[in-house]
């Protein structure tokens, strides 16, 4: 009968030992599945502002650039004062219609920006606004 007892008090110990173990592997697994996830999250919100970034630069420059090389170089504010009103009245122009497009893209990256609480600083003033001032500065 000893050794019944023995027997039976060994395996409900194996059984209460091996019960506990179990429970301490799925708490560990849990908590780095919870870390993953986070790390995966924060990388693509980065790469998301990197993106949006990039095209309101894109956009920026490309309406700058257009400014430059047809007004600014031959110091006709005039035409570009007269251009920038065109653009502003979304005129049919293909200049004014690609300006447009453009400064919509601008825009529209600077509004999802935003709304992923990306670093903006450098982003103080619309194209457009620059190009007005350059027109005003320049008379």
């Amino acid at each position: 009968m000893s050794l019944i007892k023995i027997i039976v008090i060994s395996l409900f110990s194996l059984v209460f030992i091996t019960g506990c173990a179990n429970k301490k592997e799925n708490i560990t697994l849990k908590n780095t599945k919870t870390k993953s996830e986070k790390i995966i999250v924060e990388k693509k919100v980065d790469k998301n502002c990197k993106n949006y970034i990039f095209s309101m630069k894109h956009a920026s420059s490309y309406i700058k650039n257009e400014f430059n090389q047809a007004y600014f170089k031959k110091n006709d504010f005039l035409g570009a004062k007269a251009q920038l009103f065109l653009v502003k009245n979304n005129s049919s122009g293909i200049f004014a219609k690609n300006i447009n497009k453009a400064n919509t893209s601008y825009e529209k990256y600077f509004t999802l920006a935003v709304k992923n609480k990306c670093d903006l600083g450098s982003f103080k003033f619309l194209p457009l606004i620059v190009i007005e001032n350059k027109i005003s500065l320049g008379k």
